[in-house]
């Protein structure tokens, strides 16, 4: 072994030993006489127990490839800031539920007290309880002053927290009236998109202030927290399927990636993964390299939940939470290119490079084949992604973001509640997408949005309600699209929106649509396809209860209510295809029960 190769500093006060080789030199007098110091590539097989730590590392840690490290359940590694470790080999964290393995960080002493360094020129906080409050002074003519809190906004303390260096703001106050302050700023008119307030529209104080100061409190001083508070973060980057690593009963903190997971992922149940900037992230998986996620929680992060990116195998999530992601999304999968769907792509139609070859059928499992210029090109989807028993909740963005997917995507049994944004957000899927029991409630924005989505769509069983804008809203797809069983009721905009849709087979049974502050269900745009509403209920909707616009395709209505809604109950506008209805009522509704505005070629009633 060469010199230096290993670092390990050791002080034991027990009799436990570590089964591992290394040159052993005298501790640090920097450390407490408990802790162990850890540096360097760990060679070989080795072992750390519980009775030897905690172990502090200094230094980045490698497990090369052919080496394993053993973690023993009760086993601390506290990481210096801007230090992390890297697993080749194979890494064995296996805790107990009394004795978990922990991996956090082992911050600098006093380190709050250098975070106002790390404030932006010319701007600072006063006087809070902690850096990331205070009252607000700004620099101007070599004069430290403060700004009215008369005309201040949430776009102005966002801009304010990027200025001082933060990601962004959390709220703002008014602090106490000091006559002794000088007061600089009258107003600031910034857009919220600008990185420094002097980039902003303002006004100097000319007079005394009527209002008091004003106070803010950000998010994230994210140079202060990678330099002195968080250290790096695990990454596995094993090459080979042999041997595995393990991660059981463990909690992972403090970190900046606190999981980063390439080519082949360890065995992951049972961990706990919170106040890091990125929770988990997962890229460039090789095929066959699968990933499975049980009972994990991933909870106060920053930027990110858990992260997948450029997928090729299969990922299976179960019983797992994913919550209180203060700027970013709970789940997000986002792929490097972009699906072509070729089952209804036109030989005449521009396509862009990448391009990745998957297409889905017009509602056959089996997905599709098409001749290309001579050819005949079959396409099969080959990943798929289960999210089980999860929970999204308190994100500050979506709940559950998919972007460029293609591939068997399922959700089953799972809460997507009180988000900032979304509930769930599906931008670009070709394959397979099956909800089912879903519960999508008091979401920022919509509660599921699917957009660009082709293939065949199954939403079953679910709750959706209480969202500020739509329920659902569906545009731009392809394929087969099946609601049943479900409730969307008391969101601040429409039930449903469905729209753009060409090709489509549109199946809704069994839905109940009510009290929505807009139409309860309204349809838009839909060609070359067929509609069906079966058992569908819309009642006291602020507006109408089911609302058609220039569809072009066949409508059947079955067995099917309006009732007490605001508007018009059934409303026909430009309809070019058939309409036929046939056992349904519509009364009670503030306009009238059933109305038809030029445009159908066929109206059938049966009654």
């Amino acid at each position: 072994m060469k010199l230096g190769q290993v670092l390990f500093v050791l002080f034991l006060l027990t009799q436990g030993t570590a089964t591992f080789r290394s040159d052993a030199i005298a501790p640090s007098r920097n450390y407490t006489l408990l802790s162990n110091v850890l540096a360097g590539d760990l060679v070989g097989n080795i072992t750390l127990k519980p009775s030897q730590g905690p172990f502090v590392i200094d230094k980045d840690l490698l497990v090369p490839e052919g080496s394993q490290l053993t973690l023993k359940p009760g086993a601390q590694l506290l990481f210096r800031p801007e230090t992390g470790i890297q697993i080749n080999g194979s890494l064995i964290a296996e805790g107990s539920p009394e004795n978990k393995v922990s991996f956090s960080s082992f911050p600098y002493p006093n380190a709050s007290s250098y975070a106002s360094h790390y404030y932006g020129n010319g701007i600072r906080l006063v006087d809070g309880n902690n850096y990331t409050e205070g009252r607000l002074e700004i620099l101007m003519n070599n004069r430290w002053g403060v700004i009215c809190a008369d005309r201040w906004t949430k776009e102005n303390t966002d801009v304010a927290c990027r200025h001082l260096g933060f990601l962004a703001g959390k709220r703002h106050f008014k602090q106490p009236f000091d006559r002794t302050k000088l007061y600089l700023i009258d107003y600031f008119a910034c857009k919220g998109y600008e990185n420094n307030l002097w980039n902003c529209d303002y006004r100097r104080k000319f007079m005394g202030c009527p209002q008091y100061p004003i106070g803010i409190e950000c998010v994230g001083l994210m140079r202060f927290l990678k330099e002195k508070v968080k250290w790096r973060g695990m990454s596995f980057m094993m090459q080979n399927h042999r041997p595995l690593s393990i991660l059981k009963h463990v909690t992972i903190k403090d970190a900046v990636f606190a999981l980063n997971v390439t080519h082949q992922a360890p065995e992951i149940s049972s961990v706990t993964i919170r106040n890091s900037i990125h929770g988990i992230q997962v890229s460039h998986l090789i095929e066959q390299s699968n990933i499975e996620l049980t009972d994990i929680l991933v909870h106060d992060n920053y930027l990110t939940g858990m992260k997948i990116m450029s997928l090729k195998s299969e990922v299976r999530i179960r019983n797992s939470s994913f919550t209180t992601t203060s700027l970013g999304d709970g789940f997000s999968f986002e792929d490097e290119t972009v699906p072509i769907d070729f089952c209804t792509w036109g030989q005449n139609s521009t396509l862009v490079y990448p391009l990745m070859f998957s297409a889905s059928s017009d509602g056959n499992d089996g997905y599709c084949s098409k001749p290309v210029w001579g050819f005949l090109l079959l396409i099969t989807a080959t990943r798929s992604v289960l999210l089980s028993n999860c929970t999204f909740l308190h994100n500050g963005k979506s709940g559950v973001n998919i972007e460029n997917f293609a591939g068997h995507l399922q959700m089953t049994n799972s809460k997507m509640n009180q988000n900032a944004l979304d509930g769930v957000n599906i931008k670009g899927l070709i394959g397979k997408l099956e909800l089912n029991d879903l519960d999508v409630v008091n979401n920022g924005q919509l509660g599921l949005v699917l957009e660009k989505v082709s293939g065949k769509i199954v939403l079953e069983s679910f709750n959706i309600s209480h969202n500020k804008q739509d329920g659902v809203k569906v545009y731009q797809g392809t394929g087969f699209l099946m609601m049943k069983k479900g409730a969307i009721k008391e969101n601040n905009a429409q039930g449903i929106y469905i729209g753009s849709l060409r090709e489509v087979q549109l199946n809704l049974t069994s839905l109940k649509i009510s009290m929505n502050k807009e139409t309860g269900l309204t349809l838009e745009k839909t060609s070359n396809g067929l509609i069906m509403l079966t058992d569908v209920t819309t009642t006291l909707n602020s507006k109408y209860g089911a609302y058609f616009t220039q569809c072009s395709s066949p409508v059947a209505i079955e067995r099917s209510s309006a009732n007490a809604n605001s508007g018009h109950g059934f409303y026909f506008q430009r309809q070019g295809g058939s309409v036929k209805i046939s056992d349904f009522t519509a009364s009670l509704n503030q306009e009238s029960g059933l109305r038809v505005d030029d445009g159908i070629s066929r109206l059938f009633i049966d009654h």
